[in-house]
């Protein structure tokens, strides 16, 4: 986003060149997930990409939320393919694209704890089956975790305190929308964990 601002385009231009890698990303994973997941998906990616937060994060295409929300999808796809194929190239992608996407917006790291639950699961189930990747999901949450430190790491180096502690220590100072669009807010993401 930076190199596109540079390029002093008018506001069309810019959400264009800008938002159009990501947002192409974002379509594509989901679109790759719904195939792979279901035996209606151009319903599934019909109702998804006319979904509220998908329209939101498509138009406002320069916030951070859109390369969060692709990097996120592109992580579960891989992930869901990891497994359906066995192989571990598909968790290195899952654990690089979760790490970037964590660092990139911290909300993204509520998918560790969603994927360690379901390879704690899965792991169970392949126990009984003698079948499928020990390794992979863990050396994927691992790995993205790595990189979050690494990327942390660097921040604290370049700004001699920890990022996600400032973040955290300054909320208070950002403003918020009024409580009745913080509560619409809310429910509208609450039925995406459903």
């Amino acid at each position: 986003m930076g190199l596109w601002s540079r390029l002093s385009l008018p506001l069309w231009g810019l959400r264009l060149g800008a938002g159009f890698f990501w947002g192409a990303l974002l379509c594509g994973a989901a679109g790759w997930l719904a195939s792979r997941t279901t035996r209606h998906s151009f319903l599934a990616i019909s109702l998804w990409i006319t979904g509220p937060l998908v329209v939101l994060g498509l138009h406002n295409n320069l916030m951070i939320d859109l390369p969060a929300t692709a990097l996120a999808t592109l992580s579960v796809a891989f992930w869901r393919e990891g497994y359906r194929d066995y192989q571990r190239r598909w968790f290195v992608g899952a654990g690089l694209c979760l790490g970037a996407g964590i660092a990139t917006k911290y909300p993204v790291g509520l998918l560790l704890p969603v994927l360690a639950f379901h390879a704690f699961r899965w792991g169970k189930v392949e126990d009984r089956k003698g079948e499928g990747p020990r390794e992979g999901p863990w050396m994927a949450l691992g790995l993205a975790l790595s990189l979050v430190a690494l990327v942390e790491g660097g921040l604290l180096l370049h700004y001699g305190h920890l990022h996600l502690w400032e973040v955290w220590s300054r909320r208070a100072e950002i403003p918020s929308g009024p409580f009745s669009g913080r509560l619409l807010g809310t429910l509208v993401r609450a039925g995406l964990l459903a």
